[in-house]
């Protein structure tokens, strides 16, 4: 399935339009195809309407994106031609005259068709391929190049894979490096706490904060309004301040949590994080270096399907540039919002150890490719950096949230989220894999209040207190649990995996994800660790702490508000 879009009036220019709804609309919203078309041409109802349902059948789209000219293709580009027509439902004679350059994307192949395809090409060219394989790749030469290198000796792959590891050790290393730029913008001044006497407000009085319009981020917003006075500036991805403020809202009343009182101390700011200063106008930006006291840094790129390059930019590049805003103007408090992906897995337990280890608030890993996929891998490298950062700054700290899950009262939460994608996604397949590990849930609402209770102790706290929180419920249970009653097959994992790749096309919860299930944090769930949160425990209101229940309380809860008994 395919996002197409009808354009009109027909002299837009296209590219220019792609480049305009790149940078407003997330990558899973982007239409793949973009058709110019006269308003006179639209098909219309008899009530004078257009007829979406005749669009929808519109097999003209695909026309304007076959590539003008062809060169040679040899034997596997003409194979993987012919893959992707069938796949894209194209005619066959397109097969015919395509470019070594003909590009997957352009001809409309999305994340989930690209799934597809590692499907087709394991099974035709008998190679084991990775998505991060793939992900590499957009044209008809480069995917045949991955084909090609797969089909190599194994003794030749197995050194080629141990000079990719280095190569990536060694990017990630220098990544994780503040840098002397930065470091020359350190200046001390008193922290927030010597005035906080002199005032009858809570600190902080100004915050920026990102990752709004998300789950987590409507309800840590929710509570940085409730618990604090603060005026709090917002961070959106959009064209106008007003569509910004729209959206932030919008997502606030999804979840229950707007209150009309909010938009006297709620500000807009149109940013990219992809960007130099965060992609805020400089005449902005620099008014918010003098003003901001705290940052809260709660947007990143999650992805389990890809590399540690995909996430480069939106999870490393964009901490310096918040580090950056933080050490220049006034020297702000820094909280960052991370990863329990960071621990997953450095080592196998040995001879005699706890097959679960125990994770404490102090520890870190030296070894960024010890750590599984590369949305960990980024995250150990942002940590790496705001760890460093808060020794020049008045403080602040690093929470590493767990399984985040819907609320603990109502259940209520994004229903495309990875727990509720495995839960329904799982119901629909009818199997699941026969699995023990430990598995956690843990509210949302108690990871919001925590954090804003957890950030105000340490923006008013004369007294050095920990840098490290993890947000975890401690009282887990059986992964296949979850199950439990919902009249499914339980397979062992390799079965299921093999009954996944047969799974149908339309099976659109479990199919993208298909990726993650084949990757080493199935294998390695059985050594899943617990991890301490004793720095947490010792910051936080029993208030809070009874919003985390047991586990198997919180499931209970879940599969009401999903609608499964």
């Amino acid at each position: 399935m395919s996002i197409v879009a009808y354009v009109s009036p027909s002299f837009v220019y296209t590219l220019e339009l792609k480049e305009y709804l790149s940078k407003v609309l997330p990558k899973y919203m982007l239409p793949t195809y973009i058709k110019k078309i006269e308003v006179t041409d639209y098909p219309m109802t008899l009530n004078g309407k257009i007829d979406r349902k005749l669009l929808e059948k519109d097999e003209s789209v695909h026309e304007q994106q076959q590539y003008v000219g062809s060169s040679p293709l040899n034997e596997i580009q003409l194979a993987i031609s012919k893959m992707w027509c069938s796949l894209l439902k194209f005619k066959e004679p397109i097969a015919s005259t395509p470019h070594r350059q003909s590009s997957f994307t352009d001809l409309g192949g999305n994340s989930l068709q690209l799934v597809l395809l590692q499907r087709i090409f394991e099974e035709q060219f008998s190679v084991r391929l990775s998505f991060t394989d793939l992900g590499t790749a957009d044209t008809i030469e480069e995917f045949a190049e991955v084909i090609e290198r797969k089909k190599d000796a194994l003794q030749k792959s197995s050194q080629c894979h141990n000079k990719d590891t280095h190569c990536i050790r060694e990017l990630i290393l220098k990544d994780s490096q503040l840098g002397l730029d930065i470091r020359t913008r350190v200046c001390k001044r008193k922290p927030i706490s010597a005035c906080a006497a002199k005032n009858n407000f809570k600190y902080p009085r100004n915050i920026l904060i990102s990752g709004v319009t998300g789950f987590l981020g409507a309800y840590l917003l929710s509570q940085l309004l409730e618990q604090t006075h603060a005026r709090i500036w917002c961070m959106v991805r959009e064209t106008t301040e007003a569509r910004g403020l729209k959206r932030i809202i919008d997502n606030l009343r999804r979840y229950n949590l707007w209150k009309s009182s909010y938009t006297t101390r709620m500000e807009v700011v149109v940013s990219d994080l992809s960007h130099e200063n965060l992609g805020i106008a400089s005449d902005i930006y620099e008014d918010l270096c003098n003003d901001i006291d705290v940052v809260f840094m709660n947007a990143a790129m999650m992805n389990f399907n890809t590399n540690y390059e995909d996430h480069r930019i939106a999870n490393v590049d964009s901490t310096k540039e918040f580090v950056k805003f933080a050490m220049t103007g006034v020297q702000k408090f820094v909280f960052q919002t991370s990863s329990l992906s960071v621990f997953l897995f450095p080592s196998e337990p040995k001879t005699g150890d706890p097959q679960h280890r125990m994770c404490y608030e102090s520890e870190f890993f030296d070894d960024p490719c010890t750590v599984q996929g590369g949305y960990g891998q980024s995250k150990w490298a942002s940590e790496k950096i705001v760890m460093e950062a808060i020794e020049h700054l008045p403080g602040g700290a690093i929470f590493i949230p767990a399984r985040v899950s819907g609320c603990s009262v109502t259940g209520l939460g994004p229903k495309n989220g990875l727990f509720a994608t495995i839960l329904i996604g799982m119901r629909k397949f009818g199997y699941y894999p026969d699995m023990d590990f430990p598995f956690d849930l843990t509210p949302v609402d108690f990871c919001a209040n925590a954090m804003v209770e957890i950030a105000i102790r340490i923006c008013n706290e004369t007294k050095e207190l920990p840098k490290v929180y993890h947000l975890f419920n401690a009282q887990t249970f059986p992964f296949r649990e979850i199950f439990k009653g919902m009249d499914l097959v339980p397979l062992p994992l390799n079965d299921w995996r093999e009954k996944l790749k047969t799974a149908p096309e339309d099976y659109k919860e479990l199919i993208p994800l298909t990726p993650f299930f084949m990757s080493q944090f199935w294998d390695r769930a059985a050594y899943w660790p617990i991890f301490d949160t004793s720095n947490t425990d010792k910051m936080i209101s029993k208030e809070t702490k009874d919003l985390m229940l047991h586990s198997a309380e919180l499931l209970k809860i879940y599969k009401r508000y999903f609608g499964i008994s």
